[in-house]
């Protein structure tokens, strides 16, 4: 049996191995958010390598990509780029495997799936 994906340990991991902060005032679910965007939150983070930078949050909220940081003026705006550029990837994603997908209202939740996934 494959073990569930963990996106809190894979972003503490990621961080550490880009040398990124991250800021632990929120808490549990920070960084929560479903393994088929791992691809585009792993060039998000790359994206921000050697950037002055505090990730808050890291998170799916109602079909949208949501990442929350504070950045240093001079890198600030190229980190708000990659974000933007991933977010807009997100929107079109699959939520489940990272296909791509279209946005859905499933039991009153908003979620972006592939024709695949729609029925698991």
């Amino acid at each position: 049996m494959a073990d569930k994906f963990n996106s809190d340990r894979w972003v503490r991991e990621t961080c550490r191995r880009l040398n990124l902060d991250l800021c632990d005032n929120f808490g549990a679910g920070s960084y929560d958010f479903p393994q088929g965007w791992k691809a585009l939150v792993d060039s998000i983070l790359t994206a921000m390598r050697g950037c002055k930078v505090q990730i808050f949050m890291i998170r799916e909220d109602h079909g949208l990509l949501d990442v929350r940081m504070v950045a240093d003026p001079a890198s600030e705006l190229a980190v708000l780029r990659a974000i933007y550029v991933y977010q807009q990837w997100a929107s079109v994603t699959c939520y489940c495997c990272g296909s791509r997908g279209r946005k859905l209202v499933i039991g009153g939740k908003v979620r972006v799936l592939c024709a695949g996934c729609i029925n698991k």
